[in-house]
């Protein structure tokens, strides 16, 4: 969800009411014009052997939860569960990661968190965060739930258990997603068109700030929203610059560019990185050894949005979301990866 410097959850009402416009950028960037894209109503033109789901509501981000992936529905106030079952949750859900103690959507408009049990489908807690924050990534770290604050270019920490705020980090102008790998934790954002990395310790007696958080180099990243690791290098999806770039963190050097419009979600399967931009959508596999990208494949006619389409894998099958089209789909891996 992105939600321009200076908008008021009153206005952020309207903004979703008409669009679930999570990749705008603030006025300072210029994308070239959105190209119409394909309604709801239009027939998908997926590829043979992708199947896809038409939903009555709009969905964005996505979760493997067991054998199942949970999708948030924005427009809804709720997220789909395991056989389409829609649980309401709060105001504007958006991201979605699991711990021990159960799945966590954030509520952008609410300024909070809720947690889901996975076996009921009832919520269990909802924390609320500071006054003003706007919640959108998740990442699970063991016994903690990190948090990006759109409005307040802050990561906040939780325990997952009680629900108790532990570590706050500033990060770059306009955060929006985050991921980590062991004690690294990256953070992209947006606006500054950079990325926030800094390693955590573990929490004992107490909760130590990290001391080497830094934003990295990214001088033709524009608009940078998925982030991922794999194969030694920091992945990230730069929307409004139409490529994933593989970032290698120690050097602060972008080492591989993969071009694909729209580029918005990435996502770590074993040693494959996938990748999927908002047209079409399109998503593409990148071999993180090689550092080479398979050849794009293209499931529906939708043109560029401003919109956060989403990807995750189970098992042999990469399910992909497309909020404006409301659809998911569900992609055999050999498709991707032959």
């Amino acid at each position: 969800m992105r939600i321009l410097r200076g908008t008021t959850l009153m206005g952020l009402a309207l903004l979703v009411a008409t669009t679930v416009s999570a990749c705008a950028g603030d006025t300072d960037s210029s994308p070239p014009a959105a190209t119409p894209s394909a309604s709801a109503s239009s027939a998908a033109v997926a590829p043979d052997g992708v199947d896809v789901t038409q939903l009555e509501e709009s969905p964005v981000g996505l979760l493997r939860v067991g054998d199942e992936v949970w999708a948030t529905l924005p427009l809804a106030d709720a997220v789909r569960t395991e056989g389409g079952v829609q649980v309401p949750v709060g105001s504007t859900p958006l991201r979605l990661a699991q711990t021990a103690s159960g799945v966590w959507v954030s509520l952008i408009r609410d300024g909070a968190v809720a947690q889901i049990d996975p076996d009921t489908d009832e919520i269990t807690r909802t924390v609320r965060l500071p006054r003003g924050s706007e919640p959108e990534g998740l990442v699970a770290d063991g016994s903690s739930l990190w948090i990006v604050d759109q409005a307040g270019d802050r990561i906040l920490e939780i325990d997952a258990a009680t629900g108790q705020r532990r570590r706050t980090v500033p990060v770059a102008d306009g955060p929006r997603l985050v991921t980590r790998e062991g004690r690294h934790i990256a953070v992209s954002a947006f606006v500054a068109g950079t990325v926030t990395v800094f390693t955590v310790a573990p929490c004992a007696a107490s909760c130590p700030a990290p001391t080497d958080r830094r934003d990295l180099s990214l001088p033709d990243c524009f608009g940078p929203q998925g982030v991922t690791f794999a194969g030694g290098l920091l992945w990230v999806a730069c929307t409004t610059s139409d490529a994933v770039y593989g970032v290698d963190v120690a050097r602060d050097r972008v080492v591989v560019t993969v071009p694909l419009d729209g580029a918005d979600a990435v996502f770590t399967l074993g040693d494959t990185v996938l990748a999927v931009g908002q047209v079409g959508p399109t998503v593409v596999a990148i071999d993180a050894a090689t550092r080479e990208a398979g050849a794009p494949v293209v499931l529906d006619s939708g043109g560029a949005v401003r919109e956060n389409v989403d990807l995750v894998a189970v098992e042999d099958t990469v399910v992909v979301s497309h909020p404006e089209l409301r659809r998911l789909y569900d992609v055999p891996l050999t498709l991707l990866v032959p």
